[in-house]
């Protein structure tokens, strides 16, 4: 197992000879890169029906393994011309989606065909080193009759009559009726085109939710299908995908639960589109590098002590894009360090040298010169990365997973419910309420994972001692039981707004928190308002906090202590629960930037017997990433400040050295060192 596998996008181009591809991979070899992945485009291998021809891509192989690089193929199956042509013949057409319907019995044999022949054609060339089945999955509820027929199944299978149905489905709807089926008979793939196609205006809103489930669960089996046509084929060899969305709804747009599908494969990466995913979670570019380790934690997630990688990490663009925005040199080198000291296994730049010719993105998204080549800011900062993981390759050996002890619920059923909810228009999303979380304990050098419902097995929970659930409207009953068996074992809890006050189906609970999260936090709504101007939570050392959208007025139980009031209620209520704690504040501090998270989550989870990897004693706009290895530590700190400043910093050594040549000192565990504006330097030091 490498240290850190430095790798980028390559794209075959099929106008260059053998000796074209053997110049390249050493420029490659060069920039310090060892692996590189590529597209094997279904399009181009079966020009011909059941006509397969691989010699665009035989020379590449050949070229890399002389030099010995690795190389991840990316089976890319849209459909080939002569398919799609028969397809629309058929009156089969895939569009709008972006990748055939895999329900399909002929897609299903053609991508079969194509995924065997490719398999068969490249598992023994030396250079093959991780399979890559499918780029960005991109996999939402068809709607063509062999899904729709699939889907009925499963409705059968989750409510076996109809009494089951109802219960579920039928609300108190008064201007909405909801439709149900007449009986279990009815329920078939045609009833259900009628609701996807009629526009019902939430009259259909409880099936669709049971969509996205469904939605999900079918994306994972899609993927587990296409693993199990290579490992029949090639056993040796890594199966990987790379989702993207890393920084927007998954659910919504790509229909899995990235952390699911990491479970299929035997590793797992993310897209990273700055210029696209980025600007709506921070506005200014100087901040993204803080951002990007959100990202990082994030996917290593997913993978659950699986590999994971950036799969991913374009560099534009700078022209057709809602924001233009390339990574500098300094951005990059930000990211390679980062992701090392975060627990990744590796990065794989968006391109090597961009595409000279197409409809789409030409000369963007570009490692090298797109035009000659040559060497820029960014192949550079690459470079320079990997003289460092060559240098210190006997220090990095034997790097540890990290192994937080706080974890931020990321919900699957909450991203479910919140395309179907008019207040998405208004309230932001979940996952900018996870964000805010985590980067105020990033800040404050606590680790975190994110962890989603499928995960909260007592086993997976008791991993932690803090629980945070970020504008977490919607958790179902099982959610609940395993959240509350968490906390009465233990653990610590914090949640802000309305925590739980509709369950997966919308159906607002009878005691909010609802499913018996009243009895955990120690306190039940009796009424939510929306603040005026000039309300504040006034908490209990006199300090205030301006709220967001709504507040809570609770009812606090017995023994529940009340942390602060808003007009004479009760605004937020902390309580023991068995040997637990939990904290309800009932407003909307994770997606208000005037109550800035930092002033509440690092000093809970500290109250709680976490402590921080890295305390910055000096120093503004720094933060840091820290992993261990077996004699040494890695400590990686980047400043997002315009203005060159000095920086003291506490890191778990007693007497240490510091081997990477640096100008700083080490005192004790106390690190003393100046960062220039943007700059990033990374730390060996043996205790």
């Amino acid at each position: 197992m490498s240290i850190f596998t430095l790798g980028s996008m390559y794209w075959v181009n099929p106008k260059y000879s053998l000796d074209d591809f053997r110049a390249d991979m050493r420029r490659v070899k060069e920039n310090k890169l060892t692996f590189l992945r590529t597209f094997i485009q279904w399009e181009y291998v079966e020009v011909e029906r059941d006509k397969f021809d691989f010699s665009i891509f035989d020379p590449f192989f050949q070229a890399a393994a002389e030099e010995g690089i690795g190389l991840m193929p990316t089976l890319l199956f849209y459909l080939p011309f002569h398919r799609r042509v028969e397809q629309m013949n058929n009156g089969r057409s895939d569009d709008p989606r972006r990748y055939p319907c895999l329900d399909r019995p002929e897609i299903r044999e053609g991508v079969e065909r194509f995924f065997t022949e490719t398999v068969e054609h490249f598992k023994d060339s030396p250079a093959l080193k991780v399979w890559n089945l499918w780029n960005e999955p991109t996999d939402p509820v068809c709607h063509c009759p062999d899904t729709l027929e699939k889907f009925a199944s499963w409705l059968k299978r989750k409510y076996p009559d109809m009494a089951a149905l109802r219960e579920a489905w039928a609300g108190e709807y008064y201007i909405f009726n909801p439709i149900l089926p007449r009986s279990m008979d009815e329920l078939t793939g045609a009833w259900l085109k009628q609701l996807f196609d009629l526009p019902l205006r939430g009259r259909d809103t409880a099936m669709r939710l049971d969509a996205f489930e469904f939605q999900n669960r079918n994306a994972v089996e899609h993927v587990a299908w296409l693993a199990s046509i290579i490992r029949r084929i090639d056993p040796a060899h890594e199966i990987h995908s790379n989702p993207a969305c890393t920084t927007v709804n998954p659910l919504a747009g790509s229909g899995y639960s990235p952390w699911e599908l990491a479970q299929v494969q035997d590793s797992i990466s993310g897209s990273i589109h700055p210029h696209g995913m980025l600007p709506h979670l921070e506005p200014d570019p100087e901040k993204y590098p803080r951002t990007m380790a959100s990202v990082m934690d994030l996917i290593r997630s997913w993978a659950d002590g699986k590999e994971a990688w950036i799969g991913e990490y374009q560099g534009g663009s700078t022209y057709g894009k809602p924001h233009a925005y390339t990574p500098r040199g300094a951005d990059i080198s930000a990211t390679l360090y980062h992701s090392l000291a975060r627990g990744l296994k590796g990065l794989i730049y968006w391109e090597w040298q961009s595409w000279r010719q197409s409809l789409f993105e030409t000369a963007e998204f570009s490692l090298r010169n797109p035009s000659d080549g040559g060497p820029t800011e960014r192949s550079e900062a690459t470079r320079q990365f990997g003289e460092f993981l060559e240098t210190h390759k006997s220090e990095l050996e034997g790097l540890q997973t990290p192994c937080p002890q706080v974890a931020i619920l990321h919900s699957m059923d909450q991203f479910a419910a919140e395309p179907l909810l008019d207040t998405v228009r208004w309230i932001p999303s979940h996952y900018a309420a996870a964000y805010a979380a985590h980067q105020s304990l990033l800040r404050a050098g606590i680790p975190c994972d994110f962890i989603t419902e499928s995960q909260l097995s007592p086993e997976r929970l008791n991993r932690y001692k803090v629980l945070i659930l970020p504008h977490v409207r919607i958790i179902a009953p099982e959610t609940a039981s395993a959240i509350a068996d968490f906390v009465e074992a233990g653990g610590a809890l914090w949640a802000d707004g309305r925590c739980g006050y509709l369950d997966k189906h919308h159906f607002l609970r009878s005691v909010v928190p609802g499913n018996g999260l009243d009895r955990v936090f120690g306190c039940r709504e009796i009424d939510e308002v929306a603040p005026f101007e000039d309300d504040r939570l006034i908490l209990k050392d006199g300090s205030s906090v301006k709220p967001w959208r709504e507040i809570q007025r609770l009812e606090a139980y017995e023994n529940a202590e009340v942390l602060a009031e808003c007009n004479g209620y009760p605004a937020a209520v902390r309580n023991r629960f068995g040997k637990g704690t939990a904290e309800l504040w009932g407003t909307y501090l994770s997606v208000n930037r005037e109550a800035d998270l930092s002033k509440f989550l690092p000093g809970f989870a500290e109250a709680h017997g976490v402590t921080p990897d890295i305390r910055i004693r000096r120093g503004d706009d720094v933060f840091a990433s820290l992993i261990r290895g077996k004699n040494v530590l890695l400590a990686v700190f980047t400043s997002v400040s315009k203005a060159e400043q000095s920086v003291s910093a506490e890191i778990p050594v007693r007497n240490g050295s510091i081997l990477n040549g640096s100008s700083a000192s080490l005192d004790g565990n106390t690190l003393s060192f100046t960062l220039r504006p943007g700059e990033t330097v990374p730390f060996l030091i043996r205790e």
